[in-house]
């Protein structure tokens, strides 16, 4: 299981034994991989430091963000950053964001950032439910907004762009599953328009299984390259709308892939061997919709509701019971689709 990024002409191989990743698929949390509430506040980097501490967020809502009400319901989220070993005459490292899914922080994002920094890249591991009061979202999405955790992610931008040894314009955003669609979403040229300072962006957008029934009526995005990974079989937020959405992005000409892993459900690229059903998760996958800043338009029927409508239109369109399943053929090649795909973006 190896990593492969090249750095100044000279690649870096990392081989990395796998920790096993079921509990918290089925719980909903890892108490080995949760950051803990307890860490200090900071509002820059620019003292070089590294390790646990806290960043100023906000619980928004789609609704809240369009209309500008962009202080409301401060929180602190803890982060955990974490630097490369310094190669000679290295200033600065190229950087990755992480994001996890409903089932809240699991050791799953820990071991990509493990594998990620003996690769040269430095990792900022965001807990974007603890703060909150938050252990899970798997039966409850209602318990916070996807657009709360890209909040996070341009608060965690802004933030990791003023320490000294991160080079900025080399910050890549990966997401698992709801932090997946926080990733895609982070793309918007609308998100980063509003929570971004200046003209900071994102390098990349990497989304792992995520729900891809949101989309734009009209595509304007950053010009940072996204894929996305997903499992044929997923029927928690389907791999269908995803491989649509991304044909869409392609067709607006901006530089998207997605790769599909034949047979493979969600949480395809965990460690263990698991096929479990969830009977209490919430399924989207059949819930797709345009998105406009004053609401959106249903895919199905062609009507037209104003954002606070959203969910009341998901109850309807979605359903309980998923299946997740660990898949060892399709975690290597995902991973070596991550790094062949990160190494061009951010090794430049």
């Amino acid at each position: 299981m190896s990593w492969h990024f090249h750095f100044r002409y000279r690649q870096v191989l990392s081989l990395i034994a796998l920790v096993t990743f079921v509990v918290v698929l089925i719980t909903g949390n890892d108490s080995a991989g949760t950051l803990g509430r307890k860490a200090p506040l900071v509002r820059t980097l620019s003292d070089g430091r590294s390790g646990l501490f806290a960043i100023r967020s906000y619980s928004l809502d789609r609704y809240d963000i369009v209309h500008g009400r962009l202080l409301r319901a401060p929180v602190a989220i803890t982060a955990k950053l974490n630097l490369p070993v310094s190669a000679a005459g290295q200033a600065r490292f190229p950087a990755a964001i992480l994001l996890h899914g409903s089932a809240g922080l699991s050791r799953l994002q820990s071991r990509y950032a493990r594998e990620l920094l003996a690769g040269g890249v430095a990792t900022l591991v965001i807990d974007s439910f603890s703060g909150r009061g938050i252990q899970s979202t798997v039966g409850q999405q209602k318990l916070l907004a996807t657009d709360a955790m890209v909040v996070d992610a341009y608060a965690a931008l802004r933030l990791l762009s003023s320490h000294p040894r991160i080079d900025s314009e080399a910050i890549a955003l990966i997401g698992w599953s709801k932090g997946g669609v926080a990733s895609l979403w982070s793309a918007r040229e609308s998100f980063r328009r509003r929570l971004a300072k200046g003209r900071q962006r994102f390098a990349a957008h990497v989304a792992f299984y995520p729900w891809c029934g949101e989309r734009e009526a009209d595509i304007h995005l950053t010009d940072a390259p996204i894929l996305v990974l997903s499992g044929e079989l997923d029927d928690w937020a389907g791999a269908r709308p995803c491989r649509d959405y991304v044909a869409q992005v392609r067709r607006a000409g901006y530089d998207a892939r997605i790769v599909i892993y034949p047979g493979t459900q969600h949480g395809f690229d965990n460690a263990g061997s698991f096929n479990n059903f969830l009977p209490h998760a919430v399924n989207w996958s059949k819930c797709v919709y345009q998105a406009r800043d004053t609401g959106f338009v249903v895919a199905e029927s062609g009507w037209f509701s104003a954002w606070p409508d959203l969910s009341r239109y998901l109850r309807r369109c979605s359903s309980q019971g998923v299946h997740v399943a660990s898949n060892a053929s399709a975690r290597r090649q995902a991973r070596r689709d991550l790094s062949g795909f990160l190494a061009a973006v951010l090794f430049r």
